[in-house]
């Protein structure tokens, strides 16, 4: 049985966010949510139809999504978590139901998750795991020019700088 359809949001840009496990016996894209974006993020989608716009803006993109996504890792992992064995529980054994069930002894690290922009034309296949974009390590996100000034001008580093020590 197929969940129902979230309608789509005329206004915002939605993110169909997905996650794996990195190593084990079942490795395959899981749907786990849809974000709704807000002005920011239609912005940066709209730029993103451009190719000068995909080369100033795709990795700020993937930035704010990735920087979301692991804020929340522990809470979207434990969700999956929770939807396998309640999906066993409800499945009284039927053939296939247990597939997923080694994602449950999985570490939260042993995750990697991934993001595409809800086509509105297709309501429908926003849990296929199609056109999906790779959201990198943690440790691999490019901090955004803006984090970059906040730090620079954060006072521990005003606080260097005028030749106090930090």
């Amino acid at each position: 049985m197929k969940p129902p359809v979230p309608e789509v949001d005329p206004d915002n840009e939605e993110f169909c966010i997905f996650i794996r496990a990195t190593s084990g016996n079942y490795q395959n894209w899981v749907f786990v949510s849809v974000v709704k974006g807000g002005s920011a993020a239609n912005a940066l989608v709209k730029s993103l139809q451009t190719e000068w716009g995909r080369k100033l803006y795709g990795r700020t993109l993937i930035s704010n999504i990735g920087n979301a996504v692991y804020k929340d890792r522990d809470v979207i992992v434990k969700s999956l978590k929770n939807q396998i064995k309640q999906s066993i529980a409800n499945s009284q054994m039927a053939p296939g139901a247990r597939v997923m069930e080694p994602l449950l002894n999985q570490p939260t690290n042993n995750f990697e998750f991934a993001f595409k922009i809800r086509d509105k034309t297709r309501p429908g296949e926003f849990q296929k795991a199609e056109g999906l974009t790779i959201i990198p390590k943690e440790s691999e996100i490019v901090a955004l020019p803006l984090d970059k000034l906040r730090a620079f001008f954060s006072p521990d580093s005003l606080g260097t700088l005028l030749g106090g020590s930090s």
